[in-house]
């Protein structure tokens, strides 16, 4: 069979006929792992382990779209003898470390497949200097039966970086579009009914002589030890580091590094995602640690490749070394150079949607990985279902949160979160709310959060997953929402936040990782303009400072650029009651680490629509600013936003223009956005409850008997917002 390399259309986007004579039943999803890790019942000489999951992501390939439980059957032949088959949307295999362990070989894997219920075969595996080794099968016209479908695994090296400490994978192309850009009835599944797995065994029989060689030989001089620090202002600092041989290949160093849970595992070696846009990495393989200010290394005679990074407000560094023969003990020290120092100017850096599960114990080591991307506030979100949390906090409030110099270590909550009307978030909670039987009310939970000073806000906004903006549309005009999450996957997704500032609510822009999801933690940030505080320690950095000043709107989402922005010299957040005639004094202000990019564009918009934009040079440069007036009769609101060359964005919140009842309304685009609101609220009212679009949907049992019980509430507070837009549309 062919293979060709696959383009993956979305990080988020099992059905067809069954065989002749297929007896089948259902697998069980683990219960108490958020993604629903579960062992599959499928036996292969060499394969110690098989698993799937709810939600599988790993060597650049997932299920998302169509996801069901997997269930075995059995499918004959064109002989008329029964196999025993597997159907699912996503395999993981563990190759057997006796059998293959830490290899640079070919690899030659074999599968056994039902054609007539298999729309197409993906695979991903686990490669010597690729985070993202992926090819999709050619079956040659092949369209039914059981067919062997041979591939290569080129440069194989298997060492269980695969989700849940897997080597290679399978799923179908269809289950990684969207479901709008699939055709009505197509399959997202496949069946699977043997393997097989082999080496190049005279490279094998070769490599396994030449190991015995070395153990038997008298002197070595292969192997020297090598000293690596880290430091900032002459101390010890964690960092993010890659370390690199002269094949690419990444240095094993989970016993030197620290420890970040991913889900349910405890992984050391992560790797930064592989579908564009590519954060920037001064390195094509993608796979990193995290380093506790130094370490030590038994290194083979050679030449490397050192990757250190601290966030985007330190300099990026890239060594390459060499270890010879001749060499004693090799000392590699690396003084970790700040760009900018936005601490020093207010701005306090933070990720609003992180989820790792956390002991008390743990919070030092957290401290230390999270202090390693510089982020400074690091809000760990505990992530509910109807059923359950997963992602849990050994406490909330003032007890729950960690501070350890500048860095701080907050609890809050995701939640309620349905794929009927949004995932929500609460940051700075003291006290999570567990009423199941208000699960889709999310009124009685925001009410509750905001009794205790908590910020209240939806996650990802202006993606397709989700209806986020059928639950915003709902919940805004009760004074429920705080933040949107606009800025994620390193995406800027502003057009459901431009509707809600157009029609004149204040609301703040936020950004989020959504660790273990998407991207490690601090990946995009929300920076917030907070008091300098000089002599920060314990006792006098206040946290609840940078939900205060973010839910006053003074802040900015980045995944790199500083910008700023002053309007008749009010900063980002204020109200400026307008004048008749006013004309407006608007200094705008972006700049970049040209470590990470280069500016290209620098944009001012006004009620949603670009007002002035300045170009930089071909190739960008690490600043753009302007000075501009603008007169203005009619209400609105002014922002500014910034494009890099690769993948750079950033986005300032909002500074409002009041007329004098104090309105912000954007007249000309209000009476569109009210049209929309209203269609989202029909939308909302309308729709079937669907529990296999639930991103946990095998913990979704029970759910539509809640969603029933609470409809009448929720229809009558859709009722209550209608009209409320309704009243708004007679003003125009």
């Amino acid at each position: 069979m062919k293979c060709h390399p696959i383009l993956l259309i979305s990080y988020l986007s099992l059905i067809f006929f069954i065989a002749q004579n297929v007896s089948a039943h259902e697998s069980i999803h683990h219960q108490g792992n958020p993604r629903g890790i579960e062992s599959v019942d499928f036996k292969a000489k060499h394969i110690s382990r098989v698993v799937t999951a709810g939600y599988p992501v790993t060597f650049g390939i997932y299920a998302f779209t169509h996801r069901e439980p997997t269930t075995y059957i059995t499918v004959k032949d064109d002989k008329n003898i029964e196999h025993n088959c597997i159907k699912t949307n996503f395999l993981a295999f563990d190759v057997d470390d006796s059998f293959a362990f830490d290899i640079d070989e070919n690899i030659r894997v074999e599968f056994l497949i039902d054609r007539s219920q298999t729309s197409s075969l993906v695979y991903g595996y686990d490669q010597h200097g690729s985070e993202k080794a992926n090819a999709l099968v050619d079956f040659e016209g092949v369209k039914k039966g059981l067919l062997w479908s041979t591939v290569t695994f080129e440069k194989a090296r298997f060492v269980n970086r695969g989700m849940s400490n897997t080597d290679f994978a399978i799923t179908t192309n269809e289950t990684m579009f969207y479901e709008d850009e699939l055709e009505k009835d197509a399959s997202t599944s496949l069946v699977l009914c043997d393997l097989k797995i082999s080496r190049d065994k005279s490279k094998h029989q070769a490599k396994a002589l030449a190991k015995t060689l070395v153990k038997s030989s008298v002197k070595t001089t292969a192997i020297k030890k090598v000293n690596f620090s880290f430091t900032d202002e002459n101390k010890n600092t964690p960092v993010r580091v890659g370390l690199y041989n002269s094949s690419g290949s990444a240095v094993l160093l989970d016993d030197v590094s620290l420890p970040l849970p991913y889900y349910e595992d405890k992984s050391q070696q992560l790797s930064l995602t592989s579908y564009p846009p590519y954060q920037y990495w001064p390195h094509d393989n993608r796979y990193f640690y995290y380093i506790d200010g130094q370490f030590t290394k038994d290194l083979s005679i050679g030449t490397y490749t050192l990757i250190s990074s601290k966030g985007p407000e330190y300099r990026l560094n890239k060594q390459i070394f060499n270890v010879t023969a001749n060499s004693g003990t090799v000392n590699i020290n690396t003084k970790m150079k700040r760009w900018m120092n936005l601490p020093a100017l207010g701005w306090y850096s933070g990720d609003v949607h992180i989820h790792i599960k956390r002991e008390q114990k743990d919070n030092q080591n957290l401290a230390a990985i999270l202090s390693a991307e510089d982020v400074h506030f690091s809000n760990l979100l505990e992530m509910s279902t109807h059923k359950s949390n997963h992602f849990e906090q050994y406490a909330f409030g003032k007890k729950g949160t960690f501070v350890k110099n500048d860095f701080a270590i907050i609890p809050g909550i995701e939640g309620p979160r349905t794929a009927h009307r949004g995932h929500a978030i609460a940051l700075n909670v003291k006290e999570t709310f567990k009423q199941e039987d208000s699960f889709f009310l999310y009124n009685k939970h925001f009410n509750y959060y905001q009794q205790q000073g908590a910020l209240i806000g939806y996650a990802h906004v202006g993606s397709k997953e989700f209806n986020a903006s059928w639950g915003l549309a709902l919940d805004m005009p009760f004074g429920l929402i705080d933040f949107v999450e606009i800025m994620q996957n390193q995406r800027l997704r502003a057009e459901f936040w431009y509707d809600f500032l157009n029609l004149g609510f204040k609301l703040s822009p936020a950004a989020g990782s959504d660790y273990p999801y998407f991207e490690q933690p601090g990946a995009v940030r929300s920076y917030v303009k907070m008091p300098v505080t000089k002599g920060v320690d314990n006792k006098n950095f206040n946290t609840d400072d940078w939900y205060k000043y973010l839910q006053k709107g003074n802040t900015f989402v980045s995944n790199a650029p500083l910008i700023e922005l002053q309007v008749d010299g009010q900063a980002i957040g204020t109200t400026i009651t307008l004048k008749p005639e006013h004309r407006l004094k608007i200094t705008a202000n972006a700049s970049i680490n040209s470590d990470y990019d280069r500016l290209k564009e620098l944009e001012l918009v006004h009620c949603g629509e670009v007002i002035k934009q300045i170009k930089a040079p071909a190739h960008g440069v690490s600043q753009l600013s302007f000075e501009h007036e603008v007169t203005t009769k009619s209400s609105g609101w002014l922002a500014l936003r910034a494009k890099g060359e690769n993948y750079a964005i950033a986005h300032t919140g909002a500074i409002y223009l009041a007329d004098e009842h104090g309105s912000s309304v954007c007249k000309k685009q209000a009476p569109a956005v009210i049209k929309s609101m209203l269609a989202r609220l029909d939308a909302l009212e309308n729709t079937q409850l669907n529990i296999n679009k639930e991103l946990e949907y095998w913990e979704a049992t029970g759910l539509d008997k809640a969603f029933n019980q609470q409809q009448p509430l929720l229809n009558k507070q859709i009722a209550e917002a209608r009209a409320y837009y309704l009243a708004l549309k007679m003003r125009f």
